[in-house]
């Protein structure tokens, strides 16, 4: 069964997903072109064909950005404590073209769907961003009570 999820920013953003809508959710968020500091949040969702929980999901994550960025090099790997949960995360870089991307990923379980939020920058921007990560993280949880962390 697909759980509803809220996200939930600093009181400015705020939906929720009706179960009827089903298959893969996109969401992307971004600064204005041309407007420094420079970022993009992405949140996806997608069905988990077999039971797992967000650390076996980040680590099978991982294998996939390996696979699939030029230069990819992880930066750090933690575990965010938010009150009950833990939220593994990963912070990379990669190159795109001749540009360093910077980038955290975090991963959710909520139900029987995964979601993966990214947060994209450049190396200066990224540095002067960083320190929201941490409220970022906190505003991604279920709206109901199915919870698997």
């Amino acid at each position: 069964t697909r759980t509803a999820v809220k996200v939930d920013i600093k009181d400015k953003i705020e939906f929720e997903l009706p179960d009827a809508w089903g298959g893969h959710v996109s969401v992307i968020a971004s600064s204005r072109p041309g407007v420094a500091p420079g970022w993009s949040v992405h949140l996806i969702s997608e069905p988990l064909r077999a039971p797992t929980d967000a650390a076996q999901y980040a680590l099978a994550q991982g294998s996939v950005l390996k696979a699939n960025l030029a230069a990819y090099a992880v930066a750090k790997e933690f575990e965010f404590a938010d009150g009950g949960r833990i939220i593994p995360v990963r912070e990379y870089t990669w190159k795109s073209d001749d540009h360093d991307i910077h980038q955290c990923q975090a991963y959710f379980i909520f139900g029987d769907e995964a979601w993966t939020l990214t947060f994209s920058a450049g190396a200066e921007d990224y540095a002067k961003l960083r320190g929201a990560l941490p409220d970022l993280l906190r505003g991604i949880r279920p709206s109901g009570a199915k919870v698997l962390q």
